[in-house]
């Protein structure tokens, strides 16, 4: 992750004048959002295989999407379809998780 963070930066270096780097504080807010909220779950996951092993960590993360939906449903009020429950498994056991 680290040297494609790298190769990427030098490539858009090469390509553009650093003044394209200049951009409104909002953008920037939400630039350093976005990236805090890409290499921490990264890094955490790097630690948990290391601490607890591989499998474990994929079970803990097996129903990522489930929770997301049920969280989307219950705190946002976003509407939920048959195709939707049938697709994320909302009957399976990880929505008892």
């Amino acid at each position: 992750m680290c040297v494609s963070s790298v190769a990427v930066m030098l490539h858009f270096l090469l390509v553009n004048p650093a003044s394209s780097l200049a951009q409104p504080a909002g953008v920037l807010a939400v630039a350093a959002q976005c990236t805090l909220c890409t290499v921490l779950p990264v890094f955490a996951t790097m630690l948990a295989i290391e601490r607890i092993g591989a499998g474990r960590t994929s079970y803990g993360g097996d129903g990522g999407s489930d929770r997301d939906d049920r969280a989307a449903f219950v705190f946002l009020g976003e509407p939920v379809s048959g195709w939707q429950l049938a697709g994320t498994g909302w009957s399976s056991p990880a929505f008892m998780c």
